[in-house]
Order: C-alpha cells, then sequence, then structure tokens
C-alpha cells in the first residue's frame, strides 16, 4: 500500500495527496496535484513522494518533536550528530559534563569526597590534606564567582584564557599561576576520565614567575649568626640543622627519637598543623647526614629531655603539649632577632626555608646532580630515580665529603 491516500474536497475538481509520515504514522496535510484525472493524480503523487522521501529529515525533525526521548536516546542522537562532525560540544542533563564548574571543584578539592584524592592515595601518591584546603580556598575565592554555574562541559580555552587576565594585576606571577593551576589540576583529570570532550588546559600559556629571587646567607653572613648567643638553644640548633642538611621545618619538627642515627637522621615524616604527622612532601623517605657532634648531641639531649615518657616515639623537639612538635614560628622569630643583631635592617625577607636554598646552592657545586637529590629529597624524572638506586656507598661518601667541605668553615669559623 502507497505510503498516501488520494482525496478530493468539496470545493474543488482536482485531487489532493496527503502523505504517511513513515516515523510517526500520521499524514501529513493536504496537496493539491493540479490535475482532475486520477490515474494522472496517482503518477504525480509517487513524483511528489520521491521528492518527499530525498527530505526526509523533515519527517525525522517531526517525529523528535512528538517522541518523548529517554536520556540515554537524547545521547544516542548527539552520537551520531557528532559522528557526522556536525557539532562540536552538546551535553545532556544526565551527562557528567552538566555539572557545573563551580560544583565540581568543590567536590574535586574536598579531601573525603574527592575522586582525586581518592586515585592519588589508592595509587600510594603523597597528597595532604594542608595543601587540599589551601586549594578548596583558592575555589571559593576566584573560581567560583568567576564561573558560576557554567557546566564544566561547555568550557572554552578561550573561558580559560579570560579568567586568568580577570585575576588582579597586583598578584604575582607565581601567585597567578598557583591560582590557575587549582582549576587546570581538575579540569584534566575530568578530561582524562571522560567527563569532558576536550582537554581545554593543553598548551595554555602561564604567567611569567616575576617573583624576586629568594634570600640566602652567604657563608660568612652564617658564621656570624651561629657564632652568637640566640634567644633560645632548641631554634639555634634547628636552624643549625636545617643549614647543614637541606630538611624541610616539617621533617625537622616530625623527627622522633627512634630517627636518629650514629651520624645521620632518617627522615620518614613531616609535620604541618593541619594535616599532624604525615609522609614527607614526596612520599619518600631518606637519610641525612650529621655530621658535626654539636648538633648531632644536642638532638640527643633535646629528645632525652622529652618529659612525655614516650621512649622511642617521642618528639626531639618537643613542645609544651604531650604527643605534639615544636612548631617552626619560634625557630624564625629567632633567626631573624640574630639576624638584626649582625645588621640586617629589614628581616620580612627571611625564611627558615631559605637555609634549604643555602643548602642547596653551596652544594650544588661539589655533588652530581643525582648524589645531591638523595640528599635534600628533590623530586626526580623516573630516570633519575632509577640510577639514583645504585652506588649506594660511593654516593653516601661524596655527599658526608661535601658537606664537610662546605660547612666546617662555618661552623667552626673564628
Amino acid at each position: 500500500m502507497p505510503d498516501f491516500c488520494l482525496s478530493k474536497r468539496y470545493d474543488s475538481p482536482f485531487w489532493y495527496v496527503s502523505f504517511k509520515n513513515p516515523y510517526t504514522q500520521v499524514y501529513g496535510t493536504k496537496k493539491s496535484t493540479g490535475t482532475t484525472n486520477k490515474v494522472e493524480a496517482t503518477k504525480i503523487a509517487y513524483q511528489m513522494l520521491f521528492e518527499e522521501k530525498k527530505t526526509a529529515f523533515t519527517h525525522i525533525l517531526e517525529a523528535l518533536k512528538q517522541t518523548d526521548l529517554t536520556p540515554s536516546q537524547a545521547a544516542d542522537i548527539v552520537g551520531v550528530l557528532d559522528s557526522k562532525h556536525l557539532i562540536t560540544t552538546i551535553i545532556t542533563k544526565e551527562d557528567a559534563g552538566a555539572e557545573s564548574l563551580s560544583g565540581f571543584l568543590t567536590r574535586f578539592w574536598n579531601y573525603d569526597e574527592s575522586p582525586y584524592v581518592k586515585e592519588k592515595l589508592h595509587k600510594n601518591h603523597s597528597i595532604h590534606l594542608k595543601y587540599v584546603k589551601s586549594n578548596s580556598s583558592c575555589v571559593d575565592l576566584y573560581w567560583k564567582p568567576y564561573f558560576k554555574d557554567t557546566p564544566i562541559a561547555k568550557l572554552t580555552k578561550n573561558d580559560l584564557n579570560q579568567f586568568m587576565e580577570s585575576l588582579d594585576a597586583a598578584l604575582s606571577g607565581a601567585r597567578k599561576n598557583n591560582i590557575v593551576k587549582v582549576g587546570t589540576i581538575a579540569l584534566k583529570w575530568a578530561f582524562n576520565n571522560h567527563l569532558i570532550p576536550k582537554d581545554i588546559t593543553s598548551g595554555i600559556v602561564w604567567f611569567s614567575k616575576d617573583e624576586q629571587k629568594r634570600f640566602i646567607f652567604t657563608p660568612e653572613q652564617a658564621a656570624e649568626l651561629f657564632s652568637r648567643p640566640w634567644p633560645h638553644e632548641t631554634s639555634k640548633l634547628a636552624n643549625m640543622l636545617a643549614m647543614t642538611t637541606g630538611l624541610r621545618s616539617g621533617e625537622i619538627m616530625a623527627l622522633r627519637k627512634r630517627d636518629i642515627g650514629e651520624d645521620c637522621l632518617y627522615v620518614q615524616h613531616s609535620w604541618n598543623h593541619v594535616d599532624k604527622q604525615k609522609t614527607t612532601k614526596n612520599n619518600e623517605n631518606r637519610t641525612a647526614y650529621v655530621l658535626f657532634p654539636e648538633i648531632l648531641e644536642g638532638l640527643k639531649r633535646l629528645a632525652d629531655s622529652n618529659p612525655y615518657n614516650e621512649g622511642l616515639d617521642g618528639y626531639v623537639f618537643w613542645a609544651s603539649i604531650p604527643g605534639k612538635p615544636r612548631e617552626n614560628p619560634a625557630w624564625i622569630a629567632d633567626l631573624r632577632t640574630v639576624a638584626k643583631e649582625i645588621g640586617f635592617t629589614t628581616t620580612e625577607q627571611i625564611s627558615f626555608h631559605g637555609w634549604r636554598h643555602f643548602f642547596t646552592t653551596y652544594m650544588y657545586n661539589e655533588l652530581d646532580e643525582k648524589v645531591l637529590q638523595k640528599a635534600t629529597g628533590h623530586k626526580t624524572v623516573e630516570m633519575l630515580r632509577h640510577y639514583a638506586n645504585h652506588d649506594r656507598d660511593a654516593d653516601a661518601a661524596a655527599i658526608q665529603d661535601a658537606i664537610k667541605k662546605v660547612f666546617k668553615p662555618i661552623m667552626y669559623a673564628g
């Protein structure tokens, strides 16, 4: 049976044809064939049907309008259009990409809910609560007010560039980059996990790190610092330890009595006021050599003076509260006090972390880079880590010789 029917109207001598929509099975509007002869009208109807089938899109569109589509069916339609390269980005309400960027980033930087954090921890990567909380605050301060309810799948690289341009010009380049990374880390993860169709972070042009060069003391200044009395001997000991080992302040705070060896420290933990006791920054243990008796003996005496009967688990730099180490603000304050005594008029630029840069700077010319990375615990590329596992005895001797060469003149100046 043909997909049309012929009929006459009471007010016209001509035959009219009406075509059936193959998708809805409904006959459409009647059209005149322009003839009163039924045989001729039938021929004309077939010709019209042929032309009608060439424009099947009309029927498809009409069917879509009249059909209640499920999210899955809508996704199938989008898939067909995408396969024909007719669309760029279309999202359905059920798509993961329909989530607002604000909501996604809030969840992404929530330590207890984040799939990213769970993935990191599951694969034994180091990611700390303090870092996650800091990024969450950045989301609230910068990303949410700008993007509001924009779905993540609709974001473009141009959107990202405009956001970067909106950041306060007074912020340093390094600070701006840190703000942007809070979002790009999440968007890169979303792309890699098929939540969004494009990686809009690829090829991003970062801000120039227009920072002032970090201040470090000269060896002569360091020698004068430690030749003077300090407000607190524990502060002097912590600063001397940082200078001669390159340990981070958190690693020094986390030292326990059990970490003190015969001529070294076993660096296995770090401490901050948010995460408390945690793994080291790179989730890797290392050995820090302590070759000056006054430092090593000072650490042992301090550990022995811990009043809380915690045995080998007692903190070396213990605080007035049991089960907690002394934190570093006092070390920085005393360092700046002594620095002022030797002639520094502005001490705000002086930081405890500067000792780590001091150690790296003055040890750099004494050791091969791969050996120095063992001493500092800086993260390396995979191949360097692979080669760093060899010749350990030779590396240890080289590190110890370099420490003696660099720091002996400072420790025993005058």
